[in-house]
């Protein structure tokens, strides 16, 4: 706290590794939920709980070093860091959605076409390029890189929009069970959010948070 430059910059790194505990899952949740593997849904959930307990003790962190004389870049680093924690902290939040939908199409036996598998994988593998796109701005502290992951928002909600589409178009032809397809579009749509997430992180690296 004596030197605030040392204290953003471990904060950053502690952020960071929040940041990747996520990322992981985030694979997590893909497998556990198209394989139905319970114990990668475990993961996701027992991880969940130290994300949460990381934000708080982050956001009480910098919330002190707010406290100290600091000069004024530094306390836009902090608000920038606050904003960010607690995207990373909802991109967990969003992934603990997605394992207890695992766990209720494994419970209750919810069969899942073919192409519904390969546009859940499709959409979850363009999400995760760009939350780690995300957080590797926030690592290298690099808001040209950042500003490069913008347009990419505009892409997620584009595939959730088709997704969705085709997904209700599948189910009005019987192609597809309807518990089922709730619960598809339900993934497709927390998808979305944590695309959301990421984009505002690579804002807020840009310093437009």
């Amino acid at each position: 706290m004596q030197t605030p430059a040392v204290a953003l910059g471990q904060a950053q790194k502690e952020i960071v590794r929040m940041g990747r505990m996520a990322l992981e899952s985030m694979e997590d949740a893909k497998r556990g939920f198209i394989e139905e593997d319970s114990q990668l849904v475990d993961n996701v959930l027992k991880r969940e709980e130290v994300l949460n307990d990381l934000e708080k003790e982050i956001v009480d962190f910098l919330v002190i070093l707010s406290q100290q004389p600091v000069r004024e870049e530094q306390n836009e680093k902090i608000n920038i860091l606050l904003t960010i924690v607690n995207d990373i902290e909802r991109v967990g939040d969003h992934l603990e959605d997605i394992a207890d939908f695992a766990i209720e199409k494994k419970e209750n036996r919810l069969p899942f076409s073919g192409y519904a598998v390969e546009e859940l994988e499709y959409m979850f593998s363009k999400v995760k390029n760009l939350y780690a796109s995300a957080l590797e701005t926030l690592e290298k502290d690099d808001p040209q890189m950042a500003r490069e992951l913008l347009p990419f928002e505009d892409e997620i909600d584009q595939i959730e929009k088709d997704l969705r589409k085709s997904h209700i178009q599948r189910l009005h032809e019987g192609k597809c069970f309807t518990a089922s397809g709730v619960i598809f579009l339900d993934v497709v749509n927390y998808l979305e959010r944590i695309g959301d997430h990421s984009t505002v992180i690579a804002a807020a690296v840009m310093g437009e948070f």
